[in-house]
């Protein structure tokens, strides 16, 4: 793949994430889109960050009727 064991296993073990760059590389090596790992990359992150983030205090947006 071009890249360090240590970068790999930093990714198996969640301490870094799959960029744009990493995706393509693993694409390359399962024969998936590139695509498919940021897919699944950003639905990681927007998991925990909606645990992590309190909306409570945040006032909404009255919509146009």
């Amino acid at each position: 793949m071009g890249i360090s064991r240590q970068s790999l296993y930093d990714i198996l073990n969640e301490r870094q994430p799959v960029t744009p760059a990493m995706a393509v590389r693993l694409g390359a090596v399962f024969a998936t889109s590139a695509a498919s790992w940021l897919n699944m990359q950003t639905a990681y992150d927007l998991w925990h960050a909606e645990r992590a983030i309190d909306t409570s205090q945040i006032t909404k947006l009255k919509t146009a009727s």
